[in-house]
């Protein structure tokens, strides 16, 4: 199982990327050894960017500007390529 922690939201929530044998999974740490699914499984990248821009866009409160939006999305755009890059062979 390979993890990525992917971006915070505000500081407040840290979220990152899980690989196993079933697909892509978006997991919210809770402490350093705890995190809990937010999303079920995605079976490609494809996918798992869809369900990036969904958290993105739906976990703030509904006064979160389209700028606020567009720099997480680009947050998500880094970390996933970087991600994709140290385990595209795996």
């Amino acid at each position: 199982m390979n993890r990525k922690i992917i971006f915070t939201i505000d500081g407040a929530e840290t979220f990152e990327i899980e690989k196993n044998v079933y697909g892509y999974r978006i997991l919210q740490v809770i402490t350093e050894q705890e995190a809990r699914a937010v999303s079920g499984y995605y079976a490609n990248a494809g996918e798992l960017v869809d369900g990036l821009v969904e958290l993105a866009i739906f976990s703030g409160d509904d006064a979160v500007a389209l700028a606020d939006i567009g720099n997480s999305l680009k947050g998500i755009r880094t970390s996933l390529s970087e991600y994709l890059g140290c385990y595209a062979e795996m």
